[in-house]
């Protein structure tokens, strides 16, 4: 009751939560409250899933009924960890300090500050690949925290899920709880080495898409560019895997069809020029461009094909 009833919000500096992300703060906290050791929360690619990984990060490292040793926000890499202090540093007037939060530079004074024996309970901020690296090389040294108690956020967690980064931090963290964010969890429909995102993090607890988010115009639309295919796919051309496309095929096929991916590439190329934007930073004109693909196997051949075009 004394975690969950805690204000998620109190400070003075005008900036306020989206429903939604208050939304996943207090319903993790309900779960982490029950006990839960394994919470997943989907959120699209821009609604501000890092600022809410950070909240959350807050709530528990100041909330004294909390049962914790260590709480550790876990991001990918040195450089969104930078951005993740910079972008928290609007919200200085919050009830945890960023004086109170280690945030590491390397492995070495990661591993210092897990090995100081000074009873104090800590809030770390750190890249999962610092994390993994002294879990895997420095066994021995971390020994004594077999039994502690931590509590692991992991930011865009679907990258470190399927690799052997995650394995070595549960090797050393027994009493381990862990909080994944993301923003493309992997389903049955497309598990990786048999697996998906569920079988590490448990079931979701929290989604808001990206139809959602544009519904309610928290990020910014597609803007989509529509060309026609139907009339300018030849029925007896022939593609480089050999096959022949028709367009009564189903969509799968054709979508999925190598010839398909060479319209679409065609058509990029045809447009770059209109749909480019000078960037004055890197003296060159780019282009954005959004395709989904059914696989990942898919995307990478578009990828080449791509490449090989241009």
């Amino acid at each position: 009751k004394e975690i969950v009833e805690k204000e998620y919000y109190v400070d003075d500096s005008g900036m306020h939560p989206r429903y939604y992300q208050q939304n996943a703060v207090n319903r993790t906290l309900e779960a982490v409250a029950k006990g839960q050791n394994k919470i997943i929360l989907v959120m699209a690619t821009g609604t501000g899933k890092t600022l809410t990984s950070y909240r959350l990060f807050c709530d528990l490292a100041k909330n004294k009924a909390v049962q914790y040793d260590y709480v550790v926000l876990l991001v990918d890499r040195k450089s969104l960890g930078d951005q993740t202090v910079k972008e928290f540093n609007y919200f200085n007037n919050y009830e945890v300090n960023s004086n109170d939060i280690y945030r590491t530079n390397d492995g070495k004074g990661l591993l210092a500050e897990f090995t100081k024996n000074d009873g104090n309970k800590k809030a770390i901020i750190t890249t999962i690949q610092q994390m993994s690296s002294i879990a895997s090389e420095k066994k021995k040294e971390l020994q004594h925290l077999k039994n502690k108690k931590v509590i692991n956020i992991i930011d865009e967690c679907h990258r470190s899920t399927f690799g052997s980064q995650l394995v070595d931090i549960k090797m050393v963290f027994s009493e381990n709880r862990l909080i994944g964010f993301t923003g493309t969890p992997i389903y049955e429909k497309n598990k990786i080495k048999n697996h998906t995102t569920a079988d590490f993090f448990g079931e979701c607890i929290h989604t808001f898409g990206m139809l959602e988010s544009i519904q309610y115009n928290y990020i910014l639309p597609l803007k989509i560019s529509y060309f026609k295919t139907k009339h300018q796919m030849d029925k007896s051309k022939k593609c480089k895997t050999g096959e022949y496309i028709s367009v009564e095929e189903e969509f799968k096929n054709i979508y999925d069809s190598y010839l398909w991916d060479e319209y679409v590439v065609d058509r990029i190329l045809e447009v770059y020029d209109d749909k480019s934007v000078f960037n004055k930073q890197l003296n060159q004109y780019m282009f954005n461009s959004m395709i989904a693909k059914s696989t990942i196997e898919n995307a990478c051949n578009t990828y080449k094909l791509l490449k090989e075009k241009s």
